[in-house]
Protein backbone atom coordinates (compact mmCIF):
# COMPACT_ATOMS: atom_id res chain seq x y z
CA UNK A 1 0.00 0.00 0.00
CA UNK A 2 2.72 2.51 0.58
CA UNK A 3 4.67 1.76 -2.36
CA UNK A 4 1.73 2.39 -4.47
CA UNK A 5 0.45 5.74 -2.75
CA UNK A 6 3.93 7.02 -3.08
CA UNK A 7 3.84 6.03 -7.06
CA UNK A 8 0.13 7.98 -6.76
CA UNK A 9 1.82 10.71 -5.45
CA UNK A 10 4.35 10.32 -7.88
CA UNK A 11 2.52 9.99 -11.75
CA UNK A 12 -0.86 10.19 -10.68
CA UNK A 13 -2.02 10.03 -14.18
CA UNK A 14 -0.73 6.35 -14.80
CA UNK A 15 -3.20 4.22 -14.87
CA UNK A 16 -1.47 1.31 -13.87
CA UNK A 17 -0.42 2.99 -10.84
CA UNK A 18 -4.39 3.93 -10.34
CA UNK A 19 -4.80 -0.07 -10.81
CA UNK A 20 -2.98 -1.26 -8.32
CA UNK A 21 -3.93 1.48 -5.78
CA UNK A 22 -7.77 0.40 -6.61
CA UNK A 23 -6.90 -2.98 -6.03
CA UNK A 24 -5.30 -2.59 -2.94
CA UNK A 25 -8.42 -0.96 -1.39
CA UNK A 26 -10.46 -3.67 -2.83
CA UNK A 27 -8.34 -6.83 -1.71
CA UNK A 28 -8.80 -4.22 2.17
CA UNK A 29 -12.54 -4.15 1.53
CA UNK A 30 -12.65 -0.19 1.02
CA UNK A 31 -14.43 -0.53 -1.92
CA UNK A 32 -15.53 3.15 -2.09
CA UNK A 33 -12.05 3.94 -2.16
CA UNK A 34 -10.73 1.23 -4.86
CA UNK A 35 -13.87 2.64 -7.16
CA UNK A 36 -12.42 6.27 -7.05
CA UNK A 37 -9.15 4.96 -8.24
CA UNK A 38 -10.32 2.27 -10.59
CA UNK A 39 -12.84 4.73 -12.36
CA UNK A 40 -9.43 6.81 -12.85
CA UNK A 41 -7.59 4.43 -14.17
CA UNK A 42 -10.53 3.23 -17.27
CA UNK A 43 -10.31 7.57 -17.86
CA UNK A 44 -6.46 7.13 -19.05
CA UNK A 45 -6.90 3.36 -20.34
CA UNK A 46 -10.11 2.40 -21.23
CA UNK A 47 -8.97 -0.93 -23.23
CA UNK A 48 -7.15 -2.94 -20.45
CA UNK A 49 -9.60 -6.25 -19.83
CA UNK A 50 -7.57 -6.38 -16.24
CA UNK A 51 -8.09 -2.80 -14.90
CA UNK A 52 -11.99 -3.44 -16.34
CA UNK A 53 -12.33 -6.59 -14.56
CA UNK A 54 -11.17 -5.03 -11.44
CA UNK A 55 -13.74 -2.12 -11.76
CA UNK A 56 -16.42 -5.21 -12.83
CA UNK A 57 -15.27 -6.77 -9.76
CA UNK A 58 -15.66 -3.79 -7.59
CA UNK A 59 -18.64 -2.62 -8.66
CA UNK A 60 -20.30 -5.73 -7.94
CA UNK A 61 -19.15 -5.58 -4.52
CA UNK A 62 -21.24 -2.29 -3.74
CA UNK A 63 -23.99 -4.05 -5.04
CA UNK A 64 -23.94 -2.40 -8.31
CA UNK A 65 -25.27 -5.35 -10.34
CA UNK A 66 -25.66 -3.65 -13.54
CA UNK A 67 -22.63 -1.44 -14.07
CA UNK A 68 -20.44 -4.42 -13.00
CA UNK A 69 -22.25 -6.59 -15.73
CA UNK A 70 -21.51 -4.27 -17.97
CA UNK A 71 -17.66 -3.57 -17.12
CA UNK A 72 -17.49 -7.85 -16.30
CA UNK A 73 -18.64 -8.21 -20.26
CA UNK A 74 -16.49 -5.27 -21.38
CA UNK A 75 -13.40 -6.98 -20.08
CA UNK A 76 -14.15 -10.49 -21.69
CA UNK A 77 -14.68 -8.69 -25.16
CA UNK A 78 -11.55 -7.10 -24.76
CA UNK A 79 -9.17 -9.54 -25.27
CA UNK A 80 -9.20 -13.45 -25.77
CA UNK A 81 -6.79 -14.08 -22.37
CA UNK A 82 -5.77 -11.93 -19.19
CA UNK A 83 -4.87 -13.15 -16.54
CA UNK A 84 -8.72 -12.73 -14.42
CA UNK A 85 -10.49 -14.09 -17.71
CA UNK A 86 -11.82 -17.16 -15.20
CA UNK A 87 -12.61 -14.80 -12.53
CA UNK A 88 -14.29 -12.40 -14.71
CA UNK A 89 -16.38 -15.42 -16.72
CA UNK A 90 -17.25 -16.60 -12.79
CA UNK A 91 -18.48 -13.22 -11.83
CA UNK A 92 -20.53 -12.86 -14.65
CA UNK A 93 -22.43 -16.15 -14.18
CA UNK A 94 -23.01 -14.99 -10.34
CA UNK A 95 -24.54 -12.00 -12.19
CA UNK A 96 -27.25 -13.61 -14.63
Amino acid sequence: MNLAQKAASIDFKNANVKDTLGWIYYLRGDYKKALKNLLGAVEVIDKHPSIRYHLGATYQKLGRSKEAKAELEKALALADDFPEKAEAQKALEQLK
